[in-house]
């Protein structure tokens, strides 16, 4: 749906030219296709770079869209400049020799008189017997030199009227031959005219350029992320499941801050650092753990658990009728608490305090700490809460990684879970600087099930300066090369782009639409379509080779603008409607409503900024145009015709 815009351009440059004399169908679409081609050009390889580059971000979703939409941009144009113009010639012959659309075998008769009207007769049949030569007959009475897809049938007198008015061309007219209509009337009658009026310009400059200060105001203000309930169905039971959420429950998903591997947990003063009982530090983790959930506003963390090294030096110094750590006396294996009454066991160590506790004691009894089921006997038993909680070495069972368990508050939004994994990231750095500053080489780091679904909102931001300013940054540098090194024009373009994504993040905020992945994929196409509304207008003034800035202007949006609005405007309008109407909340919001504002600022600015903006800093005519124009007027005297096949070339 986005990138048809070429094709469009190319059959109404073909309906609006007008054949010279002695040229065949294969030479007119030849000379229409070099004219209109370069433009098509431009803008297909400046998309295809851009997207390429934007492949260059991290974020799967984007890299994919955007090697996807590089390679498509780079296959269509090869379609439309290869098949398209031979499939359009062909039927440009057929519109000549007066043949059906579809049944083409069959022709409508003509009318030759001058005396009576022209009317639709009964097709006839004429099994594709050519009607035209390679090379046209010279000028008679019943035979225009000039004519038209949709007017190669007139009388004498108008054959006559055709060829007087074509000697009187101006050299200096566009390339672009009209073929009248409503919207080219009304925009070289009506609209061009009262754009380039001297009180409208600088109205028009200053209300863009407002609206782009006020865009910028509201960058900071976009929302971060994706709701939920976007994504389902406007009636779905989930919505309802997540208001209950929000209405009854009380505390969050689980987190689990995990250490690495670096600290010897055996040591007194280790594990000091991480414990939370009597005699650890105040500065352990599991004490800065405790801290920030007194502050679930703030902290997003509503509860800690009990660490597994608290529990497990409880379950080692756990006294009364059973103990929970004990042995058998002859096996030396572990005898848990639910062993038979008789079993010969006893206590897994003399003393109950942790400064006592060796590296081979605490080494050897860990394991059945967390083999251990917990009972009324014994509650500290380990392997219910802590049995994920500890990764062993298989070589000795020392400890190489832990964890400490813990709850987030209640979130709702995508808002509320973003702050909780920024926050969850803030107090894991802090506890990680604190091991780090008492001589433990160990990381801290936080984790929990929707980590994974909200981590790229983290770097959503860089990740939008930068594509974007990629995209930007391939655009300039192409169209400054395609454009004849037109540094000037591709300054214009660029800064008409940027403006145009600006007021589209702007409008993500009026209009409530989260920056996602899904937003920044529309943001970096936004980039591509909107170079389609400003270089079929920006190249069509470059190639003006005769009057000031303002005509020059005018003339590219009188011709080239009715193109753009009808070829690309009205045709992306009429495909995005619609999205509209879709069920899914997730098509309308980010769809729907994103594409209507790319189409309606792209149209708005390339159809009544650029235009002006072109008028007050516009690039200088084309030179090579400008020689090819003054050479075409010295030959008008001698050869009419010749000269104005050069104008129009």
């Amino acid at each position: 749906m986005f990138y048809e815009n070429n094709i469009f351009i190319l059959t109404q440059s073909i309906q609006r030219d007008q054949r010279l004399l002695n040229e065949d169908v294969e030479s007119q679409i030849g000379r229409i296709v070099g004219r209109v081609g370069p433009a098509m050009l431009l803008t297909s390889v400046s998309e295809s770079i851009a997207f390429f580059l934007g492949a260059l971000t991290p974020m799967p979703a984007v890299r994919l869209f955007s090697l996807y939409a590089a390679v498509s941009v780079l296959i269509d144009f090869f379609l439309q400049i290869t098949i398209f113009v031979t499939f359009i010639t062909l039927d440009h012959k057929r519109t000549i020799e007066n043949r059906i659309d579809v049944f083409c075998c069959l022709q409508i008769s003509r009318d030759k008189t001058n005396s009576q009207p022209r009317c639709l007769s009964l097709p006839r049949v004429s099994w594709f017997k050519p009607k035209i030569s390679k090379k046209r007959p010279s000028i008679s009475n019943n035979q225009s030199p000039l004519q038209t897809p949709l007017g190669s049938i007139k009388s004498d007198e108008t054959n006559k009227n055709i060829f007087r008015q074509s000697s009187k061309i101006e050299p200096c007219e566009e390339h672009l031959m009209e073929m009248d209509g409503f919207l080219f009337s009304l925009f070289k009658k009506y609209y061009a005219p009262f754009i380039m009026n001297c009180y409208v310009r600088p109205t028009v400059i200053f209300i863009f350029f407002t609206w782009l200060a006020l865009s910028i105001a509201l960058l900071p203000y976009v929302k971060v992320g994706l709701e939920q309930n976007i994504t389902m169905a406007k009636d779905s039971y989930m919505i309802d499941y997540f208001s209950a959420l929000k209405e009854y429950f009380a505390v969050g998903p689980p987190v689990y801050f995990v250490i690495t591997q670096g600290i010897d947990y055996s040591n007194i003063n280790a594990s000091n650092m991480i414990c939370a009982s009597a005699g650890c530090s105040s500065k352990s983790m599991a004490n800065q753990l405790g801290i920030a959930s007194l502050r679930p506003s703030e902290t997003r963390i509503a509860q800690i658990g009990t660490t597994w090294l608290d529990d497990y030096y409880d379950w080692l110094r756990h006294r009364g009728s059973t103990p929970c750590c004990r042995l058998h006396e002859t096996t030396g294996d572990f005898c848990s608490t639910n062993a038979p009454l008789n079993a010969n066991c006893h206590p897994c160590t003399r003393s109950t305090t942790r400064e006592a506790l060796t590296h081979y004691e605490f080494t050897k009894f860990l394991p059945y700490f967390l083999k251990d089921n917990p009972n009324y006997k014994c509650a500290k038993g380990g392997h219910a809460a802590h049995g994920n909680s500890v990764a062993l070495s298989d070589e000795d069972k020392t400890v190489e990684t832990s964890l400490i368990m813990g709850y987030h508050s209640l979130l709702i939004s995508s808002g509320d879970f973003i702050e909780a994994m920024k926050q969850a990231y803030i107090l894991t750095d802090t506890i990680t600087r604190t091991l780090q500053t008492a001589g433990y080489d160990v990381k801290v780091f936080p984790y929990s099930i929707f980590y994974v679904f909200y981590e790229q909102y983290l770097t959503i931001w860089h990740d939008v300066l930068m594509n974007l300013s990629i995209s930007a940054a391939a655009i300039f540098v192409a169209t400054f090369i395609l454009l004849g090194f037109d540094i000037m024009s591709a300054f214009i373009i660029t800064l008409t782009i940027a403006m145009i994504t600006c007021d589209m993040i702007a409008m993500m905020y009026i209009w409530n639409i989260e920056m996602n992945a899904i937003s920044l994929v529309n943001l970096v196409m936004s980039v591509g379509i909107s170079l389609e509304f400003c270089a079929h207008i920006c190249r069509d003034f470059i190639l003006s080779a005769k009057g000031s800035r303002l005509k020059r202007a005018e003339k590219a949006l009188a011709y080239m603008g009715s193109s753009v609005f009808s070829g690309i405007t009205l045709t992306k309008i009429g495909g995005i409607v619609v999205l509209g109407f879709s069920h899914s909340q997730l098509f309308h919001i980010f769809y729907f409503r994103m594409f209507i504002c790319i189409v309606s600022f792209g149209a708005a600015h390339g159809l009544i900024f650029l235009p002006v903006l072109l008028s007050y800093i516009g690039p200088s005519p084309n030179h090579i145009r400008k020689t090819r124009i003054h050479r075409s007027r010295s030959m008008r005297k001698s050869h009419p015709l010749q000269a104005m096949s050069t104008e129009m070339s």
